[in-house]
């Protein structure tokens, strides 16, 4: 943690179709601006700070001009400082674990209501503890 919060910008040149990135949630957090790969899944909506390369990380055109980038920031630092404030704020309010776990409830009893009206039938076992139950889908 302390190394994210004395870091500038966080380099992410991944084009991992993601689901979620909790990295990118702390770094966010921390103030160390983002410097990703645009339009790729969660990160689309993870990221809201920095900057979002429209590139392929996967040639070497790509990586140069990530790199480019990368480079440029180190060496302008304060660029990305009318923003720093900002996105700590909004990363830390979006991402305190209470707001988490309610878009994770929300999306799961969305996901169980869909399947109910699919005609689905869904089983609730018991988990680990009797306050702990998790819903299946039986074929």
């Amino acid at each position: 943690a302390s190394r994210m919060a004395r870091s500038q910008i966080w380099a992410y040149p991944c084009n991992f179709p993601e689901i979620s990135c909790i990295t990118a949630m702390k770094m966010q957090q921390h103030g160390a601006m983002p410097i990703t790969i645009a339009n790729q899944n969660a990160l689309q909506e993870t990221v809201q700070y920095g900057e979002k390369l429209n590139l392929n990380p996967q040639d070497l055109i790509g990586q140069k001009q990530f790199f480019d980038r990368v480079l440029h920031h180190l060496r302008n630092p304060d660029e990305f400082a009318p923003q720093r404030g900002e996105m700590i704020a909004w990363a830390r309010e979006k991402y305190r674990w209470a707001s988490v776990v309610d878009d994770m409830d929300r999306v799961m009893r969305m996901d169980l209501e869909r399947k109910r009206s699919l005609g689905q039938r869904i089983i609730v076992r018991k988990g680990k503890t009797p306050r702990r139950q998790v819903a299946s889908l039986v074929s």
